[in-house]
């Protein structure tokens, strides 16, 4: 038990990484077993990619992905809490930075045995401490870097949002919305049929039978 204070950041990236792999399996079962026999086989990926893919609803494969991935979330974020070290376990572990520095300046200047520094040491010393203003070409090429990583970090949070952003409007969108042309980026009537239907063995969905999730 002493040690598994300290094995909390090896049980974090194992956990994570698992939980990764068993949520993306989907080649494997698709190609060995299609899911069988019956049922037994059939994975929540593999239920989503039949059906959205093959029984052709994608609203309710939508809905049923929006809440897997709350629910990978939720699970996510417990483990993170759970696992994490404290911040107040490292800033007690971590000298403050305000004592390092008055432990410096007085280091610095401590009486010598006789001699004293003269006026004009005393003022070099000061002026070397004191910070010197930055150039303005160096603070607009600090502020272009930065906004050119800023920009960078927008792209791919976009990127990356994007797909979650389409799965959530499919999924509060009824059937007649999500296969028109224009597209329709925001459901005009939302609905919650989906997620009715998924919480309702006894709802029919089409030729896949009852909702799995």
């Amino acid at each position: 038990w002493n040690v598994l204070p300290m094995l909390k950041p090896i049980i974090l990236v194992a956990l994570i990484i698992r939980s990764m792999e068993a949520l993306k399996t989907f080649d494997p079962i698709l190609i060995a077993t299609g899911g069988g026999p019956g049922d037994s086989t059939r994975l929540i990926s593999l239920h989503l990619y039949k059906t959205g893919f093959q029984n052709l609803q994608f609203s309710l494969a939508a809905a049923e992905s929006f809440l897997t991935l709350l629910v990978v979330a939720v699970v996510a974020f417990f483990a993170l809490r759970v696992f994490s070290p404290s911040p107040r376990r490292q800033q007690r572990s971590a000298p403050p930075q305000q004592t390092l520095v008055a432990a410096d300046l007085a280091w610095a200047e401590r009486p010598t045995e006789g001699t004293a520094l003269d006026a004009a040491a005393r003022a070099r010393m000061a002026a070397a401490a004191t910070p010197r203003a930055p150039r303005i070409s160096a603070r607009t090429r600090l502020r272009r870097a930065a906004a050119v990583r800023y920009a960078a970090l927008a792209a791919f949070v976009m990127a990356f949002l994007f797909p979650v952003f389409w799965i959530a409007t499919i999924a509060f969108k009824p059937a007649v919305e999500w296969n028109t042309t224009p597209i329709i980026w925001l459901p005009d009537s939302p609905t919650l049929n989906n997620f009715r239907v998924l919480f309702d063995l006894s709802v029919s969905v089409g030729s896949g039978g009852g909702s799995e999730l």
